[in-house]
Protein backbone atom coordinates (compact mmCIF):
# COMPACT_ATOMS: atom_id res chain seq x y z
CA UNK A 1 0.00 0.00 0.00
CA UNK A 2 2.86 2.36 0.77
CA UNK A 3 4.16 1.91 -2.75
CA UNK A 4 0.79 2.97 -4.18
CA UNK A 5 0.54 5.90 -1.77
CA UNK A 6 3.94 7.20 -2.88
CA UNK A 7 2.76 7.54 -6.49
CA UNK A 8 -0.90 8.52 -6.13
CA UNK A 9 -1.61 12.28 -6.28
CA UNK A 10 -4.50 11.92 -3.83
CA UNK A 11 -2.02 11.01 -1.06
CA UNK A 12 0.52 13.75 -1.85
CA UNK A 13 -0.71 15.97 0.97
CA UNK A 14 -0.08 13.19 3.52
CA UNK A 15 3.60 13.16 2.61
CA UNK A 16 3.87 16.96 2.34
CA UNK A 17 2.29 17.45 5.77
CA UNK A 18 4.50 14.77 7.32
CA UNK A 19 7.63 16.22 5.69
CA UNK A 20 6.76 19.70 7.01
CA UNK A 21 6.09 18.29 10.50
CA UNK A 22 9.45 16.50 10.51
CA UNK A 23 11.21 19.70 9.42
CA UNK A 24 9.54 22.07 11.88
CA UNK A 25 9.30 19.98 15.06
CA UNK A 26 12.77 19.32 16.51
CA UNK A 27 11.60 16.19 18.37
CA UNK A 28 9.38 14.84 15.59
CA UNK A 29 10.08 11.26 14.50
CA UNK A 30 8.34 8.98 12.08
CA UNK A 31 8.02 5.46 13.45
CA UNK A 32 8.17 2.70 10.86
CA UNK A 33 7.37 -0.84 11.99
CA UNK A 34 8.17 -3.86 9.84
CA UNK A 35 6.70 -7.08 11.16
CA UNK A 36 8.13 -10.50 10.30
CA UNK A 37 11.33 -8.76 9.21
CA UNK A 38 13.12 -12.08 8.72
CA UNK A 39 10.99 -12.64 5.59
CA UNK A 40 12.51 -9.62 3.83
CA UNK A 41 15.52 -11.29 2.26
CA UNK A 42 16.58 -11.68 -1.34
CA UNK A 43 14.59 -9.84 -4.01
CA UNK A 44 11.69 -9.16 -1.64
CA UNK A 45 14.05 -7.62 0.90
CA UNK A 46 15.68 -5.47 -1.77
CA UNK A 47 12.25 -4.22 -2.89
CA UNK A 48 11.27 -3.27 0.66
CA UNK A 49 14.65 -1.62 1.30
CA UNK A 50 14.23 0.52 -1.84
CA UNK A 51 10.64 1.33 -0.87
CA UNK A 52 11.82 2.56 2.53
CA UNK A 53 14.51 4.66 0.83
CA UNK A 54 11.88 6.19 -1.47
CA UNK A 55 9.75 7.01 1.57
CA UNK A 56 12.74 8.62 3.30
CA UNK A 57 13.53 10.64 0.19
CA UNK A 58 9.92 11.81 -0.12
CA UNK A 59 9.92 12.90 3.53
CA UNK A 60 13.42 14.45 3.34
CA UNK A 61 14.75 12.02 5.95
CA UNK A 62 18.49 11.46 5.76
CA UNK A 63 20.48 8.52 7.06
CA UNK A 64 21.23 8.94 10.75
CA UNK A 65 19.40 12.27 11.19
CA UNK A 66 17.19 10.81 13.92
CA UNK A 67 13.91 11.59 12.14
CA UNK A 68 13.09 7.91 11.53
CA UNK A 69 12.52 5.42 14.33
CA UNK A 70 12.69 1.91 12.90
CA UNK A 71 11.26 -1.17 14.54
CA UNK A 72 11.70 -4.61 13.04
CA UNK A 73 9.95 -7.54 14.70
CA UNK A 74 10.49 -11.24 14.22
CA UNK A 75 9.82 -14.40 16.15
CA UNK A 76 12.41 -16.23 14.03
CA UNK A 77 15.85 -14.88 14.83
CA UNK A 78 19.07 -16.83 14.39
CA UNK A 79 20.81 -17.92 17.58
CA UNK A 80 24.42 -18.33 16.40
CA UNK A 81 27.27 -16.48 18.12
CA UNK A 82 27.44 -13.81 15.41
CA UNK A 83 23.66 -13.44 15.23
CA UNK A 84 23.46 -10.04 16.95
CA UNK A 85 26.00 -8.56 14.50
CA UNK A 86 24.22 -10.11 11.54
CA UNK A 87 20.84 -8.84 12.76
CA UNK A 88 22.20 -5.30 13.23
CA UNK A 89 23.65 -5.39 9.70
CA UNK A 90 20.39 -6.76 8.30
CA UNK A 91 18.15 -4.07 9.81
CA UNK A 92 20.64 -1.31 9.00
CA UNK A 93 20.59 -2.39 5.35
CA UNK A 94 16.82 -2.82 5.33
CA UNK A 95 16.10 0.64 6.76
CA UNK A 96 19.13 2.46 5.33
CA UNK A 97 20.19 3.65 8.77
CA UNK A 98 23.49 3.36 10.71
CA UNK A 99 24.08 0.02 12.43
CA UNK A 100 24.93 1.60 15.78
CA UNK A 101 21.45 3.17 15.95
CA UNK A 102 19.74 -0.18 16.46
CA UNK A 103 19.19 -2.05 19.71
CA UNK A 104 18.39 -5.72 19.74
CA UNK A 105 15.68 -6.73 22.21
CA UNK A 106 15.32 -10.46 22.78
CA UNK A 107 12.56 -12.04 24.83
CA UNK A 108 14.25 -15.19 26.15
CA UNK A 109 11.23 -17.40 26.88
CA UNK A 110 8.70 -17.51 24.06
CA UNK A 111 6.25 -19.34 26.30
CA UNK A 112 5.66 -16.11 28.23
CA UNK A 113 3.74 -13.09 27.09
CA UNK A 114 4.30 -9.69 28.66
CA UNK A 115 1.71 -7.14 29.61
CA UNK A 116 1.79 -3.79 31.34
CA UNK A 117 -0.06 -3.89 34.62
CA UNK A 118 -1.42 -0.43 35.36
CA UNK A 119 -1.82 0.49 38.99
CA UNK A 120 -5.11 1.86 40.28
CA UNK A 121 -3.48 5.28 40.48
CA UNK A 122 -2.41 5.10 36.81
CA UNK A 123 -5.88 3.98 35.77
CA UNK A 124 -7.48 6.83 37.71
CA UNK A 125 -5.01 9.34 36.23
CA UNK A 126 -5.84 8.28 32.68
CA UNK A 127 -9.60 8.30 33.44
CA UNK A 128 -9.31 11.85 34.80
CA UNK A 129 -7.26 12.84 31.75
CA UNK A 130 -9.95 11.48 29.41
CA UNK A 131 -12.68 13.37 31.27
CA UNK A 132 -10.74 16.63 31.46
CA UNK A 133 -9.14 16.64 28.00
CA UNK A 134 -10.30 19.41 25.66
CA UNK A 135 -8.68 19.54 22.21
CA UNK A 136 -9.04 23.33 22.19
CA UNK A 137 -7.24 23.70 25.52
CA UNK A 138 -5.30 20.49 26.31
CA UNK A 139 -2.73 21.82 28.77
CA UNK A 140 -4.83 21.42 31.95
CA UNK A 141 -5.41 17.73 31.28
CA UNK A 142 -1.78 17.15 30.30
CA UNK A 143 -0.53 18.94 33.44
CA UNK A 144 -2.89 16.90 35.63
CA UNK A 145 -1.72 13.64 34.03
CA UNK A 146 1.93 14.64 34.44
CA UNK A 147 1.48 15.48 38.10
CA UNK A 148 -0.32 12.19 38.72
CA UNK A 149 2.15 9.96 36.86
CA UNK A 150 5.62 11.46 37.21
CA UNK A 151 5.11 14.25 39.80
CA UNK A 152 6.78 16.99 37.81
CA UNK A 153 5.66 19.67 35.38
CA UNK A 154 5.38 18.97 31.69
CA UNK A 155 7.56 20.79 29.14
CA UNK A 156 5.41 23.62 27.75
CA UNK A 157 7.97 24.72 25.16
CA UNK A 158 6.73 21.98 22.83
CA UNK A 159 3.33 21.53 21.23
CA UNK A 160 0.75 19.75 23.41
CA UNK A 161 1.01 16.58 21.28
CA UNK A 162 4.80 16.44 21.64
CA UNK A 163 4.61 17.25 25.37
CA UNK A 164 2.10 14.42 25.89
CA UNK A 165 4.28 12.04 23.88
CA UNK A 166 7.32 12.93 26.02
CA UNK A 167 5.29 12.50 29.19
CA UNK A 168 4.17 9.01 28.22
CA UNK A 169 7.77 8.01 27.43
CA UNK A 170 8.88 9.13 30.90
CA UNK A 171 6.42 6.86 32.68
CA UNK A 172 7.90 4.01 34.64
CA UNK A 173 6.79 0.76 33.05
CA UNK A 174 5.81 -2.21 35.18
CA UNK A 175 5.97 -5.49 33.32
CA UNK A 176 4.79 -8.82 34.61
CA UNK A 177 5.26 -12.17 32.93
CA UNK A 178 2.04 -14.10 32.40
CA UNK A 179 1.94 -17.82 31.72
Amino acid sequence: MLEYMLVRPIEASVFETTRDWLRTEPDARLTLVVDEAHTYTGARGTEIAYLIRRLKERLDIHEGDGKLRCIATSASLPVADRAPLEIHDFVANLFGEPTQGFHLVVVPNQAQSFIHVASTGEQNAFAAFAQRFDPESPWDAIDQLSNALISRPVDRTATPAVALHRLLHQMPIVIRAVR
